[in-house]
């Protein structure tokens, strides 16, 4: 999900807007996040090259995973910053966020 902030004064989480849109509306300094604009940007190299050797790759180490888990690891894992399991980094980045005080 898309998020952005607030970038006035102190930068500050703005929960109701969603899309650029609402970003225009609400404010001419509401900036989208680094993830968001990220998720944007297509990388050739990400999508039709690394991805897909390190899928070939993991499946070979790990034969009993399905895809959706072997997807999870093409990027790595993490520590849960609250629990301690391991998580996909997607997860991690999520969690994070959750943890992160909220204005």
């Amino acid at each position: 999900m898309a998020h952005f902030y607030d970038c006035t004064h102190e930068p500050k989480f703005e929960k109701n807007v969603t899309t650029p849109a609402q970003a225009r509306k609400n404010n001419y300094k509401t900036y989208p996040s680094v993830t968001t604009v990220l998720g944007i940007i297509k990388d050739d190299f990400l999508d039709s090259i690394y991805k897909p050797r390190m899928m070939v790759d993991l499946a070979r180490k790990h034969p009993n995973l399905v895809w959706q888990d072997i997807e999870t690891l093409v990027y790595g894992t993490r520590e849960h910053p609250v629990t301690g399991d391991t998580i996909g980094s997607s997860e991690f980045g999520t969690a994070v966020h959750k943890c992160m005080k909220i204005r």
